[in-house]
């Protein structure tokens, strides 16, 4: 293990100590990552100095050195031809610790991109996930949140003995203003869905639970609301936001890929269900009130989403 993560005034710190025969060459890492929060290229770049004052050897004063964590190898064609000797060096005093730092570390600065990146800065083409367009979205087919954007925090309980992660799904359909999220919960030892619950962000209610693969008859909705509750107290106001952020970049991508509008630049971006004008005229037939509701509760729609 050569690298050492630390905690300076707030910062999160990456320190390099690279043996050199009997002595030590110590250098300070700053990371960069592509500041793309809907990029998943997994490519990490440390501009290491040296510390003088605690190397006890002489090396590189300044050196630039790009991962693929990922595949765990030198991105060579992105290092200077003069560092690479010194980066292959690296590589090979290398073990898992150290690619679990750099991952962590990784993975951290691209969540906060992810939250704090202006939605109407980022360019992304609904088309591109596996089985949605911008038809099936519109008629109410729900979106996982992690689909689009790939580095968001996780919320990682257990319930029952069990580690789980909960993936969030939003209903993006043109007029529904619902606020409800499907919060998909997957066993991580095998990485199977096996559980999902509706919850009501604005009411903090939970409901229709579904168990899919659970091997035990004694879970039941109440077991868990109560353990994501206790994991997550703020879980509700994040799913709000998860689901203002993914309805904005909704609009600007559907204005972009799937019609285009002229008008864009007249949209209140505070406003998630703004409608943009004309160009966005509802064209399918108008809902009933004893139709289901295009949210995808399963409910009608005088029950749902006409309230």
């Amino acid at each position: 293990m050569i690298f050492i993560q630390e905690n300076d005034g707030g910062l999160i710190v990456i320190r390099m100590e690279l043996p050199s025969r009997e002595e030590r060459l110590k250098y300070r890492c700053s990371l960069v990552v592509c500041s793309n929060p809907l990029c998943d290229c997994k490519e990490l770049t440390l501009r290491m100095c040296l510390d003088k004052e605690l190397s006890s050897a002489s090396g590189p004063e300044k050196v630039t050195v790009s991962f693929d964590i990922h595949d765990k190898k030198l991105n060579t064609d992105r290092i200077l031809a003069g560092d690479i000797p010194f980066a292959r060096r690296i590589l090979e005093q290398m073990d898992d610790s150290d690619w679990k730092i750099l991952w962590q570390t990784y993975f951290a600065l691209k969540v906060e991109y992810g939250e704090n990146t202006p939605i109407e800065k980022l360019d992304f083409d609904f088309k591109s996930i596996h089985d949605l367009d911008y038809i099936t979205i519109d008629g109410g087919k729900m979106v996982p949140f992690d689909e689009i954007f790939p580095f968001s925090e996780e919320y990682v309980f257990e319930i029952n003995g069990k580690n789980c992660i909960v993936l969030p799904v939003f209903c993006l359909a043109r007029g529904c203003k619902c606020t409800k999220a499907v919060l998909e919960i997957q066993v991580i030892e095998n990485q199977e869905l096996s559980l999902s619950v509706y919850v009501d962000y604005k009411k903090g209610t939970f409901s229709n639970f579904e168990r899919d693969c659970w091997d035990s008859d004694e879970i039941s909705l109440d077991i868990v609301k109560n353990s994501l509750q206790t994991a997550f107290p703020y879980l509700c106001q994040r799913l709000e936001e998860k689901h203002r952020r993914l309805s904005k970049l909704y609009q600007i991508s559907r204005a972009k890929y799937y019609k285009g509008s002229a008008r864009k630049a007249d949209w209140d971006y505070d406003d998630p269900f703004d409608d943009p004008g004309e160009t966005f005229r509802w064209e399918e037939e108008k809902v009933g009130r004893n139709d289901p509701c295009p949210c995808g509760s399963g409910k009608k729609y005088k029950k749902c989403c006409l309230k």
